[in-house]
């Protein structure tokens, strides 16, 4: 289990058994049923990561950052989803704005073995109707 910034961590499935008084959020395909965790199924059956899912995690882990409570982020192993998710994540913070790859550096510098998957992320448009400013 690694500290990435401030409340937020990240570590695979056996840090989150170890710790049981930690608030979880779990992105495995099907939830972990330990205490105090959020699931969220990041990838959807193309195994990729759609915007309104990281969307949801990105929700849950701006929620603990600053609180003072610890939110581990986990998967597995702790290399994909979960980076993954935090990168994401990053990528709303001061200094990141945007870049997915300079977020996964900064994690890669605390936790070495995780496995670059920015290439999951399935960037969404959003087509907004807008009203006209003067009717007719």
């Amino acid at each position: 289990m690694n500290q990435i910034l401030g409340e937020i961590y990240i570590g695979d499935l056996r840090d989150a058994k170890e710790h049981p008084d930690m608030f979880k959020l779990c992105l495995l395909e099907s939830p972990s049923k330990l205490p105090k965790s959020f699931w969220i199924k990041l990838l959807d059956s193309d195994e990729k990561a759609r915007t309104g899912t990281l969307d949801q995690a990105r929700m849950i882990i701006d929620a603990f950052y600053g609180s003072g409570e610890k939110l581990l982020v986990h998967c597995g192993a702790g290399i994909e989803r979960s980076p993954l998710a935090v990168a994401y994540w990053l990528c709303f913070q001061d200094g990141f704005k945007g870049h997915i790859e300079e977020a996964y550096q900064f994690i890669q510098k605390v936790r070495p073995e995780v496995q670059y998957r920015g290439l999951w992320w399935v960037r969404e448009t959003k087509v907004i109707d807008a009203e006209p400013s003067e009717k007719p």
